[in-house]
């Protein structure tokens, strides 16, 4: 995977992967598993929309990259993703954005770099 400058951003062996979930581009999706979404949402106060080609787009790109390195593929969960689109979708449509920590680990703050970069 790659920054949109071109910067690689690597996946390992490590067991933990980072994700940054967004309102208006997340949502679910496995190629077997699909959450039933389209066109515009709302929730509260606010509208978006979910893309799910990028969902499927990314899910590809990091099981491309686990099958270079003998990993198996990732899949999404279903329960899991409706709760991550349930709480960005809360905290975007309510100015809720205080996940700011000096000390973060690298891969948050890599995350969070690219997700800035995405939604500039």
């Amino acid at each position: 995977m790659h920054t949109p400058t071109g910067e690689t951003i690597p996946i390992d062996k490590d067991k933990t992967l980072w994700v940054m979930i967004t309102v208006g581009a997340a949502g679910g999706d496995s190629g077997s598993t699909t959450i039933e979404t389209s066109g515009t949402l709302s929730t509260g106060n606010c509208a978006y929309t979910i893309d799910q080609s990028q969902v499927s787009e990314v899910l590809a790109i990091i099981n491309h990259n686990r099958a270079q390195s003998s990993l198996p593929a990732m899949t999404t969960n279903t329960l899991l993703a409706e709760a991550a689109q349930a709480h960005s979708s809360d905290m975007a449509c309510n100015g809720l954005f205080p996940h700011e920590v000096r000390m973060e680990p690298r891969p948050l703050r890599v995350s969070r770099q690219l997700a800035m970069q995405l939604l500039a």
